[in-house]
């Protein structure tokens, strides 16, 4: 019994030394951020570009602004415009993200979706000396949600297998970028690349500030014709949104 007991007192002791004191205040600021944040209106700005496969001459098709309110992880988006002119919905065409950019850290961060960190490093994003890590998600842990026509009124969904890198403020411990690209996606999918990047900035919504998004980029290839696409977007004039208004939200 005692051996057993000191065994089992090994590989507890191992465990607690694996634990990275960087990785885990971000999972803890994570966690108060999730709960923290208020419902909160902001002005997004998509560009959305497109070139040939291998081909860097991007080429703008479109541009998508609307006005995003955010409330217990719900999106609605209202003053919709494609090129200035109003439009009554999102865009049909093309390749379009949303909804992840408030969920991206608890994807990441929760330890439920089982990351794997390494090679941490000194680094620095924008003007800010920054944490640098590598991490991995595999495919049964994954939160990165997509949906893709493999058909006429037919779609797939997946959540596949994605690594990349993440930046954390040395200073305060909070995250200012996130990269990630998928792996192994399935052949049958429509995208044979998906990869995206987020930065994070302070922003004054009320009288409290909080890291949010400021800019994204997504960049996905199709398999069959073999295009690539390429949305930036842009998040501004955070303010925070009077949670006793009503809001019906589709399913």
């Amino acid at each position: 019994m005692r051996a057993v007991i000191a065994t089992f007192l090994i590989i507890l002791s191992a465990a607690a030394q694996q634990l990275d004191p960087i990785i885990e205040a971000a999972r803890a600021g994570a966690a108060l951020y999730s709960q923290s944040i208020p419902n909160y209106l902001v002005t997004r700005t998509t560009t959305r570009y497109q070139a040939p496969v291998g081909v860097i001459d991007w080429k703008q098709t479109d541009s998508v602004s609307a006005e995003v309110i955010s409330q217990e992880n719900h999106e609605v988006y209202s003053d919709i415009r494609i090129d200035g002119k109003p439009s009554k919905e999102l865009p049909r065409e093309g390749v379009w993200s949303n909804g992840e950019f408030s969920t991206l850290l608890e994807e990441i961060l929760n330890p439920k979706h089982r990351a794997v960190f390494k090679n941490g490093q000194l680094d620095a994003t924008g003007s800010r000396p920054a944490w640098r890590y590598r991490f991995e998600i595999d495919r049964k842990h994954s939160g990165w949600d997509m949906i893709g026509d493999i058909g006429p009124h037919l779609r797939m969904s997946i959540a596949p297998a994605y690594a990349g890198v993440i930046w954390i403020d040395r200073e305060t411990g909070k995250v200012l970028r996130i990269e990630k690209s998928a792996r192994n996606i399935p052949r049958r999918f429509p995208l044979q690349q998906i990869e995206s990047s987020t930065d994070y900035s302070l922003v004054t919504i009320g009288e409290q500030n909080y890291m949010l998004p400021t800019h994204t980029e997504t960049i996905t290839c199709t398999r069959q014709d073999r295009t690539c696409f390429k949305n930036e977007t842009v998040f501004e004039n955070y303010r925070k949104f009077d949670a006793s208004a009503h809001i019906t939200y589709e399913k």
